[in-house]
């Protein structure tokens, strides 16, 4: 991996100095001229065509300053320039008063660098000496606001670098100052510090890890393991859905129940044949809908198959000798579900109303005659308030019980019905990871070595 020792190497050299400023924009805006005005000699290459095709180095105030090839410079040079790019703290953007400050390329390149986390300086070189330089700022807001860049992040200067250049040649105080050279050398003195290496330093890191983890990555038979997970999620989702739907249709019958049984219990009527019949009911539409649902998955997949590599095991779902033995398990464990009714459970319940009951009654019976006897005595409201509250509670407790009891049922045949798929899968899943092994090592390793770099570069040191 060369290109981690390089990394290293870079970080050593940026760890022990001052901040890198790279000159950047659109070839012929002055960039040179620039970098000569700030050096006060003609040091930079200047020229009408873009000849630049290596990074330059200047010292600066003791920064270094590097030119470099500009945007729509020959492919091979700005490919050079885009990779010097990741290493430099601040970015001195040069546009030109004639023409460049409307290139849509200049504020697609503005958001790229401050993505990056750079610090950017935008220079308006005037080399036509226009004197509606205002207007033109204005211009370069609305465009930079045009194109989503948060004008509060980039320092904005205009600046003759000619004229700067000349005066500085000349030693012209009054032409150095019109020229505003000098306002743009105490903006890089007031910005530019530490933290801009600090940035610099994590992006290089976390950007050169994620490339090496993207190449390991594409190593991967990501696709066939990609899809199986897919197919995976699928199942589990259509799992969840038929878990979710049966939930949601209990739910609505159990408040149905609770009613039911209140009214039948308020008529004096007996409800235990009521509850059979109900409850029959209930795992009538269960089984129903589990087949559904089994039918939903087994054509959804069916579908990807189509499409896929592989092979999803499609017979685990479809297969009658090996599905057939789980139906009849849910069925059998839903006709294994009773209800006490009112022995046992609420037998305490009912025993505090009449003493003693024959349980050989229905309860409906149990209840008309134990409240008949308050219709003869003063106190026959207060009885039947009683009796409204002990029936709701009774209600209650018979529907939320046969909820429970349901609830817990349907949790464990559904998972018995996708188990055998899932498992599946999950061991085909398994077996490419293990075939990927050594890879995907690589790639913790490389988080590892991410975390240990910040440590030592950014909490030790900066």
């Amino acid at each position: 991996m060369c290109n981690l020792k390089y990394l290293e190497k870079v970080l050593e050299e940026k760890q022990n100095s001052k901040p890198w400023i790279m000159v950047y924009g659109i070839y012929n805006s002055g960039k040179s001229t620039l970098i000569n005005a700030l050096l006060g000699e003609e040091k930079a290459t200047i020229g009408d065509v873009p000849t630049t095709d290596r990074i330059d180095e200047y010292k600066f105030n003791g920064f270094r300053l590097y030119d470099t090839p500009g945007i729509e410079a020959p492919i091979q040079h700005e490919k050079i320039t885009k990779e010097f790019l990741r290493k430099n703290d601040v970015v001195v953007f040069v546009l030109s008063s004639d023409s460049s400050f409307e290139e849509v390329k200049v504020y697609e390149e503005m958001k790229k660098i401050l993505e990056m986390d750079k610090k950017l300086i935008l220079v308006l070189n005037n080399k036509t000496k226009a004197q509606n330089i205002g207007e033109i700022l204005e211009k370069i807001e609305n465009n930079l606001m045009r194109f989503g860049i948060d004008v509060e992040k980039i320092r904005v200067v205009s600046v003759n670098a000619k004229s700067a250049l000349k005066a500085k040649k000349e030693q012209k105080s009054t032409l150095l100052k019109r020229s505003n050279i000098l306002l743009l050398e105490k903006l890089l003195l007031d910005v530019v510090n530490k933290s801009d290496i600090k940035n610099t330093i994590e992006f290089l890191i976390k950007d050169t890890i994620n490339k090496e983890i993207s190449f390991l990555t594409e190593k991967i038979d990501n696709v066939t393991l990609k899809e199986k997970r897919e197919i995976l999620n699928e199942i589990e989702h259509q799992e969840y859905l038929l878990k979710y739907e049966l939930i949601q249709y209990l739910e609505k019958e159990t408040l149905q129940i609770k009613n039911d049984i209140e009214s039948l219990l308020f008529n004096n009527q007996e409800i235990d044949s009521y509850l059979d019949k109900k409850i029959e009911e209930i795992k009538g539409c269960l089984i129903e809908k589990i087949n559904s649902s089994i039918d939903v998955t087994y054509q959804s997949l069916s579908l990807k198959q189509e499409q896929k590599s592989f092979d999803i095991p499609l017979d685990v779902l479809k297969n009658r000798e090996l599905v057939e033995p789980i139906l009849k398990d849910v069925l059998l464990k839903l006709r294994e579900l009773k209800v006490p009714f009112i022995k046992g459970k609420w037998e305490k319940t009912l025993s505090g109303w009449a003493g003693k009951i024959a349980w050989g009654i229905s309860v409906a019976v149990s209840i008309y005659e134990v409240y008949s006897v308050y219709k003869k005595d003063a106190e026959y409201k207060e009885a039947q308030i009683k009796r409204t509250l002990e029936i709701e509670k009774i209600s209650n407790e018979i529907a939320f019980d046969l909820f429970e009891q349901f609830k817990a049922n349907i949790d464990s045949s559904v998972e018995s019905l996708y188990k055998n798929i899932k498992n599946s899968l999950l061991e085909e899943i398994r077996n490419l990871e293990n075939n990927n092994s050594d890879i995907i090592s690589q790639i913790e390793c490389l988080k590892d070595l991410e975390e240990k770099l910040i440590e030592k570069y950014l909490k030790s040191k900066l």
